[in-house]
C-alpha cells in the first residue's frame, strides 16, 4: 500500500493527516506556508491576501516618503500610479504614519 493511499476512502469523511498529501505552496506573500511570519493566515484575514499586499505596498509608501522620496520617484520605484500614491499618503497623514514633508 502507497504511504499516501487511504486505505478506506470510501467513508466519506475527513482524511486522516497521514493519507493527506499535502503541498506546502504558500501564497503571494511567501513561498512557505510553514515559514510565513505572519500570525494568522493572510487567507483568513479580512480582505484576504489582497488586502496584505496593499497593505505591505502601503508600508513601503510611507517608508520612501519618510525617506523625502516624491510623489512621483515613489510611484516610479514602486510600479505604481500617482494617485494611489497620493490616496497612500492622505490616507498615512490621517493614520500618523508619516512625517511632516517640507
Amino acid at each position: 500500500m502507497d504511504f499516501y493511499e487511504n486505505p478506506a476512502p470510501e467513508t466519506g469523511g475527513d482524511v486522516l493527516p497521514q493519507y493527506f498529501n499535502y503541498s506546502d505552496g504558500g501564497c503571494v506573500l511567501e513561498p512557505s506556508c510553514l515559514k510565513c511570519g505572519l500570525l494568522t493566515c493572510a487567507v483568513e484575514m479580512p480582505g484576504g491576501i489582497n488586502g496584505e499586499v496593499k497593505r505591505r505596498r502601503d508600508e513601503k509608501v510611507c517608508r520612501k516618503a519618510n525617506e523625502g522620496l516624491k510623489t512621483g520617484e515613489i510611484a516610479s520605484k514602486l510600479d505604481i500610479s500617482t494617485r494611489t500614491v497620493q490616496r497612500v499618503l492622505r490616507s498615512g497623514r490621517k493614520n500618523g504614519q508619516l512625517r511632516d514633508r517640507l
